[in-house]
């Protein structure tokens, strides 16, 4: 596991990992994972949860980004215009 990075409102946990998987979401209260997150083919190098929670948004050297519900798991957007590796993500204050 990589990147970390929890929600809002402290009850999960988003992670990425070496392999190309976003392990999303974990249950801080139970530790147990609730959804594993597929769609990068290299490393996760960096996660992050929308101020609401509502959206996860992961950034990987496969040069992309993609965006997911942050509730169901379900795929929403993949970014594909980075010429290099995405080393970092985050959302805007305001989502």
């Amino acid at each position: 596991i990589a990147p970390v990075a929890f929600s809002p409102d402290v009850k999960h946990i988003v992670s990425g990992s070496y392999d190309p998987t976003v392990r999303s979401i974990w249950n801080t209260a139970s530790g147990r994972l609730e959804l594993e997150l597929k769609g990068h083919p290299l490393v996760v190098a960096s996660v992050a949860f929308s101020p609401d929670g509502k959206c996860i948004v992961s950034g990987s050297e496969d040069n992309t980004v993609h965006i997911w519900n942050g509730t169901s798991g379900s795929h929403r957007l993949e970014l594909k215009a980075h010429t290099s590796g995405v080393n970092s993500v985050a959302f805007s204050p305001d989502g």
